[in-house]
């Protein structure tokens, strides 16, 4: 078994390899001084100097890159679109992992009538639509509606796959929209964003799904 001296420092070793790997910078923090502690222990216990330089070494990068992802979260800036679109879309990601998503693409202004996918077309762009309307039909039949906070294409810009459905702007629009393919190969790359937005995508799903059933079935009812 181990002593006590050499299982603190077993713990604090694993405690600070953990806080290189974790993305959030406050859990990042929470883990270093935790692994401070156990070193901190370990040194009242048996003055392994050896030991106890690595771990003050290693605790020090992890200070270092703690204190730099601090810094860019706080240099992290956002208009009220992007806000908008950080509280519905990347819940949980931090200040500089969501700018940083955000500046994948870009906001453009639509008019009534524009397409934004079309039903057995390749979707070019994944669009998150801050102001506005639009119309989802399916065969030639409407089938829901999106509103301001939805995304539109999700499905299909993130697997590549034709679009299942026609969207077209009902109302003038303000929305941000990101090139599909580009956008698939950076959510891979970066668990944060792919975590918050998995988490988004089920949601947006389900009340999608919802709204398709309610307006099929008032359909049926009305035939």
């Amino acid at each position: 078994m181990f002593a006590i001296p050499a299982l603190s420092l077993h713990l604090g070793y694993a405690l600070l390899l953990a806080a290189l790997i974790v993305g959030n910078a406050r859990a990042r923090w929470l883990i270093a001084l935790a692994a401070a502690v156990l070193g901190g222990h370990a040194y009242l216990w048996h003055s392994g100097w050896v030991a106890i330089g690595w771990t003050a070494a290693i605790v020090l990068c992890g200070a270092v890159l703690g204190l730099a992802a601090l810094t860019r979260n706080k240099a992290a800036r956002f208009s009220v679109e992007d806000a908008a679109m950080r509280d519905s879309l990347l819940t949980g990601v931090s200040p500089s992992a969501a700018r940083h998503f955000i500046d994948r693409g870009y906001w453009i202004s639509g008019e009534a009538g524009e397409a934004l996918t079309r039903e057995g077309e390749d979707t070019a762009h994944l669009v998150y639509l801050f102001s506005g309307d639009a119309t989802v039909t399916v065969s030639g039949r409407k089938v829901a509606t999106c509103h301001a906070g939805d995304l539109i294409g999700e499905a299909s810009a993130l697997t590549g796959e034709p679009a299942t459905a026609t969207v077209v702007l009902e109302t003038p629009a303000r929305f941000w929209c990101a090139e599909a393919a580009a956008l698939r190969a950076y959510i891979t790359a970066n668990q944060e964003v792919r975590n918050a937005i998995g988490r988004n995508f089920s949601h947006t799903l389900r009340m999608k799904l919802v709204e398709t059933s309610r307006a099929l079935a008032l359909a049926t009812a009305q035939a």
